[in-house]
């Protein structure tokens, strides 16, 4: 007869059994690593004949073989298979398995401030310098990291394995002027080029003016006085513009819109447009845009009021063209096609639930007010970017907490976006 330390006793063969399954986990095998990261930088050949990189494929190739407790056996985890990962910023991800913990850590890739991304693309992890919305630079330097990483089993949290791997390349002969949309990486190319600017439309697209006359995007000055939806009262008024951004000419994906007034809009990438169906802007893209087919928008009619239209149909192709959005004073949005529209860029700047009559719900705006607070100018300058101060109110930039309090956009996706809105701006 056996017996426990509070004195309980227990038979000889649990005691057995306890000291069995003991002497069985510490005598589990450590994880190995199989092979090493295989990859190299990548490189991209354009319309320009150069070489972009500063993409390192960080799980290619790697294979490590350890006791799974879920399996019961030595199994071998091929990193190259993993999926899921969330676009990570910063020189550091952790990865989380069932009964596994992998974190890799990064030399910076960038002599500047710029940091490192991790992001998931042709079904792999490259760790980037490109900014948190997606875009990278071509560089004339050459670019080198080292990776560290670090395995750790359930079955043997206590004997975590290291290994490091070393990856260079040359610098490219190009002059560092082409910009890559990262999220357009496929198998292991960027093949599609991209001005940024998160969201825009073609030439020739017709933007309202405050007299219910139109002019193209690209003919605006910027001195006009244009109509758009007051959100906090409910009306249509007339403001000025904030912003007529040019991306440059580009490849794009272009999604022609037609809806059932017979307007038609040529969108570049994407766009956000007001759905009177869902109370909300929703953000348009050659993927999703056919889910909202039969859905009622804001549009204005030809005596320049606001009414329902339906979106009929959709084509997509790829265009060679310069690429713009247009940022009104205080409401950002405008009309352009006769549609009520959005920078998807500038979303966060919508922080506040709004109603069927499409308001802003102003209870639930005063509570998010109260709780999270308004950002001022001074703390916007305090994180590094020199964003003009007319600009920032008249975007409404004082509702930056909010935004980020709520989860709708993160400090740097909100400094990326105002990066992009200074160097582009053309008005």
């Amino acid at each position: 007869m056996g017996y426990t330390a509070d004195g309980e006793t227990v038979g000889e063969r649990e005691v057995t059994i306890r000291l069995i399954l003991a002497v069985s986990i510490s005598s589990l095998p450590a994880p190995k690593v199989i092979s090493q990261p295989s990859g190299s930088p990548i490189s991209v050949g354009d319309s320009k004949d150069g070489d972009w990189n500063a993409a390192v494929p960080a799980l290619e190739g790697v294979k490590i073989e350890y006791y799974s407790l879920d399996e019961g056996k030595n199994v071998i985890l091929d990193l190259g298979t993993l999926s899921g990962i969330k676009k990570t910023p910063g020189q550091i991800i952790t990865i989380t398995g069932s009964d596994y913990t992998l974190t890799i850590t990064s030399t910076k890739l960038h002599d500047t401030k710029s940091d490192n991304i991790w992001v998931m693309a042709s079904g792999t992890l490259y760790v980037t310098v490109a900014t948190i919305a997606g875009y990278v630079r071509q560089t004339t330097k050459s670019r080198s990291t080292t990776l560290t990483y670090t395995f750790t089993a359930s079955s043997k949290s206590d004997e975590p394995i290291t290994f490091t791997k070393y990856f260079s390349k040359q610098s490219s002969t190009t002059d560092g002027s082409v910009t890559y949309n990262y999220n357009k990486l496929i198998n292991g190319t960027l093949t599609e080029v991209t001005g940024g600017g998160g969201g825009c439309f073609a030439t020739g697209t017709l933007i309202t003016l405050a007299d219910g006359s139109q002019k193209t995007i690209e003919s605006l000055t910027g001195d006009e006085r244009i109509l758009a939806w007051d959100f906090e009262n409910g009306c249509l008024v007339e403001t000025g513009i904030s912003a007529v951004t040019n991306h440059g000419v580009s490849k794009y994906d272009l999604v022609k819109l037609t809806f059932s007034n017979g307007n038609v809009i040529n969108m570049i990438e994407k766009h956000s447009f007001y759905d009177c169906d869902e109370s909300r802007f929703v953000t348009l893209d050659a993927d999703n845009s056919y889910d909202y087919i039969g859905h009622r928008f804001i549009a204005l009619d030809m005596n320049g009021e606001i009414e329902n239209v339906t979106l009929v149909d959709i084509n997509c192709s790829v265009i060679e063209d310069n690429s713009y959005s247009i940022f009104s004073d205080k409401y950002v949005n405008a009309f352009a096609g006769s549609v009520l529209s959005l920078s998807p860029s500038a979303l966060f700047l919508y922080p506040f639930e709004i109603t069927g009559d499409m308001k802003f719900d102003i209870e639930s705006m005063k509570t998010d007010i109260a709780q999270y607070g308004l950002m001022t100018y001074e703390e916007f300058s305090s994180f590094g970017i020199q964003f003009p101060e007319d600009q920032f109110y008249a975007l409404n930039g004082q509702y930056i907490k909010i935004a980020v309090a709520k989860g709708i956009a993160s400090i740097e996706e909100i400094l990326e976006y105002a990066s992009i809105l200074m160097s582009d701006t053309v008005s």
